[in-house]
């Protein structure tokens, strides 16, 4: 009686794992031969007539800018401004130590008198030509040795403008050594910020349409809601070999002094009406660990991987300058899963 029961037993367990099996494989098949459905919806890429706007950043440079600095070492003998004093071109700001100067100033008054007592005696006929034209070449020395010294003991502006840095005070000694907030040798820093510059690189492709005095619009984020107006003042004549681009540099006005150096500035070239192809830029994505950028077109119920090079930006657009065409029916949504040649299915 005990062995039937365990050959029952036995059966149903052979029965119910056979019936397990069974049903998990008839999954597993279903599983095999359903497909995800993949939706997509797109939007065809049209050129359009566009107002081209190139942005930079730079930052505000001084229109001018002086190290005032002495031609050889001495000692401070007072500087008469401080930081932040406007000065005007020709104003004394400097004065070194001008003992060696008021010693050639000595000298020169005494070969001063020799030459005139010399000339007397040479228009009288008592002295021989060339005695009078060597100490004529010995004043001349001692001239132009006086006007050096007096130049470089004796410091002026070279421009108007605003003292921006000063380095020593009255007393200390001025070495010719560069200075540490500046890395060069000087006493004062005068700047020129009537007007104010700034100097950026720009692609060489640009290059036939750029032309001095152009226009050009810059913003400050420090004033949000201004914008100023420059111009292009220099176009740099050669192209970097690295990186494909020339400097322009662009003169703003700033008669109320509100830009000041090192500001951080936005520029806006305005490069007038251009025809050109451009994508939604949600449907651009970016390679991870790379600058290359792709999308996707829907072509007979596939998903075709485009790699692009992109352009401009604007509004919610991107250029495309390379990788497609116009009439393209490009994927915006549910693209970011896709493989190259995934089947997909077209929601309008």
């Amino acid at each position: 009686m005990i062995s039937k029961q365990i050959l029952y037993r036995s059966l149903f367990v052979l029965i119910f794992a056979s019936l397990i099996g069974c049903t998990s494989t008839e999954t597993d098949d279903k599983s095999a031969n359903e497909k995800i459905e993949l939706l997509v919806k797109t939007e065809k890429v049209t050129k359009n007539n566009i107002e081209k706007i190139l942005d930079f950043t730079a930052s505000i440079q001084p229109y001018e800018e002086y190290q005032l600095c002495g031609a050889a070492p001495g000692k401070v003998q007072q500087i008469f401004v401080d930081i932040g004093d406007r000065v005007t071109q020709g104003q004394t700001l400097v004065i070194l130590d001008q003992t060696q100067y008021y010693q050639a100033k000595v000298q020169l008054e005494t070969i001063k008198l020799d030459l005139d007592r010399m000339d007397t005696l040479l228009k009288a006929g008592s002295i021989a030509r060339q005695k009078y034209d060597q100490l004529k070449a010995q004043y001349d020395i001692a001239k132009t040795s006086l006007e050096f010294l007096e130049e470089n003991t004796t410091l002026k502006s070279p421009i108007n403008g605003v003292i921006t840095g000063k380095y020593l005070n009255d007393g200390e000694i001025y070495s010719m050594a560069p200075n540490r907030e500046t890395g060069k040798p000087g006493i004062l820093t005068i700047m020129k910020i009537d007007k104010v510059k700034v100097l950026f690189g720009v692609s060489e492709k640009y290059y036939p349409v750029l032309k001095n005095g152009m226009e050009v619009n810059i913003k400050l984020d420090i004033y949000p809601t201004k914008v100023f107006t420059g111009y292009i003042n220099n176009i740099y004549p050669t192209i970097d070999k690295m990186t494909r681009t020339f400097n322009i540099e662009i003169v703003i006005k700033n008669n109320e002094k509100l830009m000041k150096p090192g500001m951080f500035a936005r520029v806006e070239l305005n490069m007038g009406s251009e025809n050109v192809l451009v994508a939604p830029s949600v449907a651009i994505i970016k390679q991870t660990g790379t600058n290359e950028r792709y999308l996707f077109i829907y072509e007979n119920g596939k998903a075709i991987r485009r790699t692009v090079t992109i352009g401009g930006i604007y509004d919610d657009n991107i250029e495309i300058l390379s990788g497609l065409s116009a009439n393209e029916n490009v994927i915006i949504a549910g693209h970011t899963k896709l493989l190259d040649q995934s089947e997909v299915t077209l929601v309008k």
